[in-house]
């Protein structure tokens, strides 16, 4: 009779704590991709920005301004392509986390439903 309980009350433990733990661990290692993706884009766009200047304290003639103009048209088509780039794949660790946290809204739903008939069968087996 107690190991019942005790087995019972565990079970409803566990289905309780499953779907929490869960998304607690979703949720972290989600801030953990976001947090690596937005130091590369970080470094990446201050690369960027230290080359430039760089570039524009070595101007010393009309022929340096002109390359350095030149320069500037390709930095400004290469970031924007590096931001297309980064935004898809920000949508992408976006999407993954939405597909882990379906994944485990319907476990979590599964679960409660087969406790549901766990529990109605117990109910039945004592009347």
């Amino acid at each position: 009779m107690i190991d019942a309980t005790v087995i019972k009350a565990t079970e409803r433990y566990k289905s309780f704590l499953h779907p929490i733990i869960g998304m607690n661990k979703l949720s972290i290692a989600n801030l953990e991709n976001i947090s690596n993706f937005q130091i590369g884009a970080l470094r990446n766009y201050t690369g960027i920005m230290i080359k430039h200047l760089k570039a524009t304290t070595e101007v010393n003639d009309s022929v340096g301004l002109k390359n350095l103009i030149a320069s500037q048209l390709e930095t400004m088509v290469s970031l924007r392509e590096r931001i297309i780039e980064d935004t898809k794949a920000f949508g992408e660790l976006m999407r993954g986390f939405n597909t882990g946290f379906d994944k485990l809204l319907h476990e979590s739903m599964a679960m409660a439903q087969e406790y549901g008939h766990v529990e109605q069968a117990g109910k039945s087996a004592v009347k």
